[in-house]
């Protein structure tokens, strides 16, 4: 099948999903058994407020000869907006840990490790329709710091804010390196996606044995063909290759030479 038409009409905030992430920026699965992420729970909204860029004037006999554009020296903010407190999420994306106090669950704030927050991957999707039909709209944020401020006790239902600051780096999220011949750069903030099913991203981490590497049952591929990538980083010179080559299951991935130990195997992908 084709891609998608490349107009979108989109609306709400569906899922909202935060990756670990190894020291060479790539999703941290940690066995055969796929890797997912964590979802962040209830999210209501992801906010962008976007830099201005700076603006220059060249001046000349009483006026403006010339005008010119560079790219702001501020940082555009995003924030992600949930309706429930998770300690899980927040001590994956703080670096702290839920700690078990008889048969209550503590997970602490503002705490002496801000600043020290580990760097993440974060997709975001919501659905709309694409040439009039059923579609969901992504933004990929490849590699991000995520901090959580708590919400008031008052009258009105509890939001909770997501603060995000992000990065650029040189390839999405599932390995893939970005390029001038395909993408027109080398380096983004952010991507986005138009897809047909439902976008996900999964990730295992090779045994040296295994060759067929299953998604969750409750989220197989839509199609053979909606299974739209399939890369491997080398465990040793982390040199990243493309192993989609033909897929022939919806309940998995096998890349086209069999992973190594340790080599991360990465999934891009519609469900």
């Amino acid at each position: 099948m084709a891609a998608p038409a490349d107009t979108f009409y989109g609306v709400g905030l569906e899922m909202a999903r935060a990756y670990a992430l190894t020291a060479q920026g790539y999703p941290k699965a940690t066995s055969t058994t796929v890797y997912e992420g964590i979802e962040i729970p209830a999210p209501k909204g992801l906010d962008i407020s976007n830099a201005k860029p700076r603006y220059v004037s060249h001046p000349g006999n009483n006026r403006i000869k010339s005008r010119d554009i560079l790219p702001s020296l501020d940082q555009s903010s995003l924030t992600i907006k949930a309706s429930r407190l998770d300690h899980a999420v927040n001590a994956a994306l703080q670096g702290v840990k839920v700690h078990t106090i008889g048969e209550s669950l503590a997970s602490n704030y503002y705490t002496d490790q801000q600043g020290n927050e580990p760097t993440v991957a974060i997709m975001t999707w919501q659905q709309g329709k694409i040439s009039g039909v059923r579609g969901y709209g992504s933004y990929h944020i490849p590699s991000c710091v995520c901090k959580l401020d708590l919400a008031s006790m008052n009258d009105n239902p509890n939001e909770y804010t997501y603060n995000i600051v992000q990065s650029p780096v040189n390839h999405y999220i599932f390995g893939l390196a970005l390029t001038a011949n395909d993408d027109g750069c080398l380096e983004a903030e952010i991507n986005s996606f138009f897809t047909v099913g439902r976008p996900h991203i999964a990730a295992w981490l090779g045994d040296g044995t295994a060759t067929d590497f299953l998604f969750h049952t409750d989220r197989p591929a839509v199609s053979a063909s909606k299974i739209h990538k399939v890369m491997v980083v080398d465990a040793s010179t982390f040199v990243v290759s493309d192993e989609t080559g033909t897929q022939a299951a919806t309940t998995k991935v096998v890349p086209t030479t069999k992973p190594g130990l340790g080599d991360l195997v990465l999934a891009w992908y519609e469900y």
